[in-house]
């Protein structure tokens, strides 16, 4: 990935963010795997996306994740003040919901496909774009993942990318069900668009 050397000063940012007590936290490795699971997504598939929106989305996408829950609400009630009883139970998606407005004030990125493709990349949602779907499905997959659940999405991500879209819609609302989680609307709503509109699996 030479070719993204330019985007060295927002690794280093975010390396920085992601650090504790002198310790690169685990996440930091997750966002780089990410970008690179991203970028092959892209080009396997023959896609066609703009490859940097495709890394920063990737590199930048869990830029909130380590915030607090007190800064990451104070976020969604601004950016989404309508839609707050949606939300407010589901702190694991928090992250995601809020990645926009830090990565806009923190790292100076403002493509609206890539803060849309951070939003709703825990989640999804109905009707994505194609970096968003680029996006969540690589979040799920990238290599250092692992374990058996993600093999049948991996599989699938060399076929068509609507394929493994659906298969880890229907894995994720399977799994919140079965450990009595809160599921957010919008992946409902994805999982029912995409059941409707998306390609067989």
């Amino acid at each position: 990935m030479d070719k993204y050397n330019k985007y060295d000063y927002l690794k280093e940012q975010l390396k920085k963010s992601m650090t504790i007590n002198g310790v690169v936290q685990k996440r930091y490795y997750h966002s780089l795997e990410v970008a690179k699971k991203a970028l092959e997504l892209n080009e396997r598939l023959c896609l066609g996306l703009d490859s940097d929106k495709v890394y920063l989305a990737g590199l930048l996408h869990d830029a909130a994740k380590l915030k607090s829950d007190e800064f990451l609400w104070e976020i969604i009630k601004k950016e989404f003040p309508n839609e707050l009883d949606k939300f407010k139970d589901s702190k694991p998606i928090w992250h995601s919901l809020a990645g926009p407005f830090v990565v806009k004030t923190e790292y100076g990125i403002n493509d609206e496909e890539i803060l849309s493709a951070i939003c709703y990349h825990s989640t999804g949602k109905a009707n994505m774009s194609t970096l968003d779907k680029v996006l969540f499905v690589a979040d799920y997959i990238e290599d250092t993942r692992g374990g058996n659940y993600t093999k049948e999405a991996v599989d699938a991500s060399f076929i068509s990318l609507d394929k493994a879209l659906k298969i880890i819609l229907n894995q994720k609302v399977d799994f919140l069900r079965k450990s009595g989680k809160i599921i957010c609307e919008l992946t409902f709503e994805a999982l029912k668009y995409y059941s409707e509109n998306g390609e067989e699996c």
